[in-house]
């Protein structure tokens, strides 16, 4: 028996959602199973794969709706859930109580650990500090920005692992462990601790770069970290930075991708704020109202700079008008 898991790549409530619901499916139904965990990230293009859902049981977790008679389970908290208005329509025709969309929900991983409760009346006893954790990290409920970028907790270098670890291998194996270890216990396998290490290091030495090419732009943040190989900083540096920002837009790179990033302050959020998912979804990306993202082709800089001077006019111009 082997249960395909498919979860949003180098992201904590992801790799979370993906952990909960593996232990599940194995517990609960399928004891001597084989469990595959996949990342998979949102693309310039991005398309379901036949290829895809090619375990006996299929599942995706915080990641986007696939139309396919083949994915027996989805759980999923963004706004910008399906991929065209046909998988939306196809997801509420069907109507499975094993696949849910809830975008009031902080994290994907709650909602889960809810759902089994609810339903099953299912607890996975030792991840009670993980679904915490994934509450406060995807929905952004620091008590402030410096508690939201410190480097020693278990889960903001777990974190680091998930986010920064280079090879797949080692990423899916965070998912595998975690269904059963803490996430102290996680970060003790000697190439996890490794990868720890060097990323803490790593953002420590970011953040000195950030302060020095943070811009502002009334309340607006911008930051471009492209030339600094592997960048991806904290997303709430620069709010500790500057505490009265509204928003936030990065710009990173990777060889296959251009990423263009927004976020609203969580410490200081207008009464009425731009939906940032949809915003990202005018560019093919997506996300929540307050952080999403844009994956762009890489080398065409034109359209990089056409899409970022867009979104900081309209986030400079009209800041408390939602759209």
């Amino acid at each position: 028996m082997r249960i395909r898991i498919l979860y949003h790549d180098r992201c904590f409530d992801g790799a979370a959602s993906a952990a909960l619901l593996g232990r599940f499916l194995q517990e609960y139904y399928y004891p001597q199973s084989e469990l595959l965990p996949r990342g998979v990230l949102h693309q310039p293009g991005f398309r379901w794969s036949v290829d895809d859902l090619d375990g006996d049981e299929n599942a995706i977790v915080d990641f986007r709706y696939a139309a396919d008679r083949r994915l027996d389970w989805w759980f999923d908290h963004h706004l910008t859930a399906f991929l065209s208005p046909e998988d939306e329509a196809h997801f509420r025709r069907e109507g499975s109580p094993q696949k849910v969309w809830d975008t009031s929900r902080a994290s994907c991983t709650g909602l889960i650990a809810d759902y089994l409760r609810d339903r099953f009346s299912y607890h996975a006893e030792g991840l009670e500090e993980l679904i915490e954790w994934a509450e406060i990290i995807d929905g952004a409920k620091y008590a402030s920005p410096e508690a939201a970028v410190e480097l020693q907790s278990a889960a903001a270098r777990l974190r680091l692992v998930v986010e920064h670890a280079e090879r797949e291998e080692l990423r899916t194996e965070v998912v595998r462990r975690l269904r059963f270890r803490s996430m102290e216990e996680v970060l003790a396998a000697p190439e996890l601790k490794a990868v720890a290490d060097r990323c803490v290091d790593e953002r420590r030495g970011e953040m000195g770069f950030v302060v020095r090419r943070l811009e502002r732009r009334d309340t607006v943040g911008y930051l471009d970290v492209r030339g600094l190989e592997g960048a991806r900083p904290n997303r709430f540096l620069p709010y500790c930075v500057f505490p009265d920002l509204e928003y936030l837009v990065t710009i990173s790179a990777g060889d296959a991708w251009v990423r263009i990033s927004l976020g609203t302050n969580p410490w200081r959020r207008a009464e009425r704020f731009v939906n940032l998912a949809e915003v990202a979804g005018r560019y093919g990306g997506g996300g929540h109202a307050a952080v999403a993202g844009i994956s762009l082709p890489p080398r065409n800089e034109a359209l990089v700079e056409q899409v970022r001077d867009e979104i900081l006019r309209m986030l400079t111009s009209d800041r408390n008008v939602a759209v």
